[in-house]
């Protein structure tokens, strides 16, 4: 019994001591990305940045030159969102664009400035994002251009920039697979690592304004 017992506790401890000794090189990488994509900004100064995201009901207005497909992917994307992201505020829709806090606009290319603070030209997709006092997105316009894109160009720019607007703010030059890699593809789908990107950023131990020190001491890392 003794024995057993020992071997209990040396188990116990050598259990509790592996998860802060060993991490995995895809551990490493996914913590890397992190921070990365949520702790910087893709245009713009990015000092001392804080996590941004979403405590409020997401409310979205899509339209201008919007096209039957470009409602269908929105739609779809929103219900998978709901259904993957756990602790993600619901998302609902509106008719009346002044009710929206999530602006999406269909336009030609040479008139997304019209619809998105910021709007760097050239970009095909582009959003620009906003957060209170208390560090929480509360407003977000995206821009996608009708004129030059496919309906599966415009598939890709609407869960990547929407996934911008959720709180991954920046690009990743690896991972040619993941929605917010940095060259241009168009992946009609997110990767895991996306997913799990999205899930860790809406981590019930996670708070809007917490630094990168701050959210890796709350998940353990």
């Amino acid at each position: 019994m003794k024995k057993m017992m020992a071997l209990a506790l040396s188990l116990l401890v050598m259990f509790s001591v592996l998860p802060g000794m060993a991490v995995t090189e895809e551990e490493t990488h996914l913590r890397e990305v992190f921070l990365k994509t949520v702790f910087s900004i893709e245009y713009g100064d990015d000092t001392g940045a804080a996590m941004h995201r979403w405590e409020q009901p997401i409310i979205i207005w899509a339209g201008e030159e919007i096209m039957p497909g470009d409602e269908q992917a929105l739609f779809a994307f929103a219900d998978e969102l709901d259904a993957r992201v756990a602790n993600l505020p619901p998302i609902y829709w509106t008719r009346n664009r002044e009710d929206a806090n999530v602006t999406v606009a269909f336009a030609p290319l040479d008139r997304l400035h019209e619809f998105a603070e910021s709007y760097v030209e050239g970009n095909w997709g582009f959003v620009s994002f906003w957060w209170n006092d208390a560090q929480e997105m509360d407003y977000a316009q995206i821009a996608i251009a009708s004129d030059v894109t496919s309906q599966e160009e415009r598939n890709h720019l609407i869960m990547e920039e929407l996934v911008g607007a959720l709180g991954l703010t920046n690009d990743i030059e690896t991972d040619p697979d993941s929605i917010i890699h940095r060259e241009w593809t168009v992946t009609q789908e997110l990767s895991g690592m996306d997913w799990e990107l999205l899930n860790l950023l809406y981590d019930a131990r996670l708070t809007s304004g917490m630094t990168w020190e701050e959210a890796s001491a709350a998940l353990g890392w």
